[in-house]
């Protein structure tokens, strides 16, 4: 591609969250804030990274506080300037997926 830039603004999570419908979910920059969604989303929760595919790049969570692995997964994202998806946990009725041609 000529446009690299392009292609991971637009395959990252963080640019279709924009376009969530679950008003618990939230991107996260950094462990306060990691820490503020734990504490006030109850129940079952879910961290994704922005460019994990196939289940790959996902922490299932059920405290209200972060372990030091969940930090070290998290840590990771946040120093290469990525924030995290942080969302209630769903069961998955379907999957949906597009492709796209990007061009100038």
């Amino acid at each position: 591609p000529k446009d690299w830039n392009m292609v991971c603004l637009i395959n990252s999570k963080a640019f279709s969250f924009r376009y969530t419908c679950l008003s618990e979910a939230a991107l996260i920059y950094n462990e306060q804030e990691l820490r503020h969604w734990l504490k006030n989303i109850h129940g079952s929760k879910v961290l994704k990274t922005c460019f994990g595919l196939s289940g790959q790049g996902n922490r299932h969570l059920e405290e209200s506080s972060p372990s030091s692995e969940i930090l070290s997964f998290c840590q990771k994202e946040w120093q290469q300037g990525r924030p995290l998806i942080a969302e209630p946990w769903l069961d998955r009725l379907f999957d949906f997926s597009t492709q796209w041609f990007i061009h100038p």
